[in-house]
This record gives C-alpha cells, structure tokens and sequence, in this order.
C-alpha cells in the first residue's frame, strides 16, 4: 500500500534501537482509544550489546490501524499518522517519554504498529488522585513550580522540532522517580493518533471525548465541533498545560472548585455537567476559574496559559522562564 510506504503485505520496518523484547497478554497495562500497551522485558540474550540508556523493561503500544483504500483523505491521513511514528525514536529529551523502537508492518487492510518506550509505573493523574487523600504528597505546594518547568521544557523541545502535542492531560504524563527518590514529569502519548488526525475525520460528538475535552483548548474545541476556526498550534497546548498546572495547585490548596468565568459570571463546571456543555461554554469564552486561595503569582501564571484568546498565552519558552523566576527569587 503507498500511503504506508511498504510494497508488499507483510513487510516490517524498523526504526530505533534493535533491542528485542517478549510480553503476553497477562502483561497488560492498558487500553487507549487505537491501542493496548503491554510491559515487555527486553531479552537477556542481548543484554551483552546493550548501551547502558537501553532498559530492562520497556512499554509496547500494539496498534491495529485499518486503512480504507477507497478513501483518498483516509490513505492521507494515516500516511500522516505513519510518517510521524516513524520519528518518534529520533526525539530525545528528559521530559519526554523515550520511544526506543518503532516496528510498522502493513498488512492487507492496513498496518500494525508496535511503539517500544520507557516503562513508567505511574502518572500525573494517579498523584494527584493520591494527593487529594494524603496530605504529604503534597505538603509543600511550592512543588508544582518544578513540576511545571518540566512540562514547559518538554513542551518547548517539541514546539522547538515543529511537534505540536494536541492531547495533554494528567493520563498522558508521567512520573519518574529516580533512584534517590527525586521526581520528575515526563511528556508521554505522543504517538496519540486522536491528534494526527486532520479536522475533517474528528468527530462531531464532543460528548464522546470524556474527559479529554476538559484540558482542550477553545479552537481544538472548535476543530472537533466541525466548526470554522483558527487551527490548532503551539498556543494549544500551553492551555491544556495552564489547565494542568491549575490542577495541580488546586490539589495542593484543597479548593478543586473547578469552575468556569466569563465578565464576573461563574458556572459550576465539575462532574455534574456533561461534556458537551461544558464544550460549549469554553468555545463561548469562559475559562477556567482560578481560586483566589492559589498563591497570587502562581495565579497569574495560570491565567497567561488559559486565556481565551490564543494570541494571549505564553509561550513555551516565555512559561519557562517565568518558572525560573519563581522558582529562584519569589519563594527564596
């Protein structure tokens, strides 16, 4: 199939490290929207030539993506979505998840995607789910600072190399613990391909989405409501990320009001109202409502991401230095 770049059925490239790894089904970890990730150990019987980055175990994303050859907007965007994957080995920094191995066979109907990459044992959203109920997980709020500066860094590197993320949310973020017990978060999901769609395949149904939608931005909101807007860019993600930072202060100051604003008027944005409306509302000019029990710097940063207006946000690199400053001079 051309749009995948293979001539016959059957063939398997590779791109990446030539680590090889075994798993089986009782080694699942979970199931996203194109895929199911299983941890895999890497084979004793090449441990000899591994490099010393190159881990015991990683997680393998196993995708079955069916092409309808028919369809020339179908054949395009997967050709897309394929074209992507294939650079994912190629992007290496500490705050993004290491694809290690990217293995594509294209098969009568479409390809087979296996994605090898670091194997983290818990997520942004497991913390702060956690934080919630224990107290000294966050005892010092002055943590979330850090943790936004890894975000903004991983975030920068991927603006920096034309990558724009589409989809971050607490599930899409790791956490890695080191040896000495530091933290740090790592930007993973980037072979998400919700997001290398192009607007003409997004759904209309927004109320499908979940919980997604409620990091999204007011034009990725709009592409998936199939209406005329600016098209998604870097700006994007710096909301879904100022709606991050924002929950991770709120979980730190126990005032997860969530809550929407616009000209002084307030709604009550939490489980009780659906998807949809609370869609309609973002894509109406609200934004999310910032406690005045966050600390007011902090506050204001969050503000500067979740502007209505994308042209108002921070940039990557703008966030980042504004983490810095905080960091080293304001709460000294």
């Amino acid at each position: 199939m051309e749009s995948t770049g293979f001539r016959n059925s059957g063939a398997v490239e590779e791109i990446g490290s030539s680590i090889q790894y075994d798993y089986a089904k009782d080694d699942f970890i979970g199931r996203g929207a194109f895929g199911i990730v299983y941890k895999a150990k890497v084979r004793k019987a090449l441990l000899r030539f591994r490099t010393p980055s190159e881990p015991d175990f990683v997680a393998v994303k196993v995708m079955h993506v069916a092409i309808n050859s028919g369809i020339a907007a179908d054949q395009e965007n997967w050709m897309t979505a394929v074209k992507r994957m294939r650079q994912l080995p190629g992007l290496k920094h500490k705050h993004i998840v290491r694809y290690h191995k990217v293995s594509i066979t294209q098969t009568s109907g479409g390809v087979t995607v296996k994605l090898a990459m670091d194997y983290h044992k818990g997520d942004l959203a497991s913390f702060l789910r956690e934080a919630k109920e224990n107290t000294t997980l966050l005892n010092n709020w002055r943590k979330v600072i850090p943790f936004a500066e890894d975000l903004a860094q991983g975030l920068q590197f991927l603006h920096q190399n034309g990558i724009i993320h589409g989809d971050l949310k607490p599930e899409n973020i790791l956490l890695s613990v080191s040896q000495n017990g530091s933290e740090k978060l790592v930007i993973g999901d980037l072979d998400d391909l919700v997001q290398m769609k192009e607007s003409a395949t997004c759904s209309a149904d927004i109320s499908q989405l979940r919980g997604t939608l409620r990091y999204m931005s007011p034009e990725m909101l709009r592409k998936f409501s199939q209406q005329e807007a600016e098209r998604p860019g870097r700006k994007t993600d710096i909301w879904s990320l100022g709606c991050i930072i924002l929950e991770m202060a709120e979980s730190y100051a126990r005032v997860p009001k969530k809550q929407l604003v616009k000209d002084g008027n307030i709604v009550d944005a939490g489980s009780a109202l659906a998807n949809y409306q609370y869609a309609s509302l973002i894509i109406d000019g609200y934004i999310p409502s910032v406690s005045d029990d966050i600390e007011h710097n902090l506050a204001r940063l969050i503000r500067q991401c979740v502007d209505a207006s994308s042209a108002n946000r921070l940039s990557a690199g703008e966030l980042l230095k504004k983490c810095y400053v905080m960091d080293f001079f304001v709460y000294d």
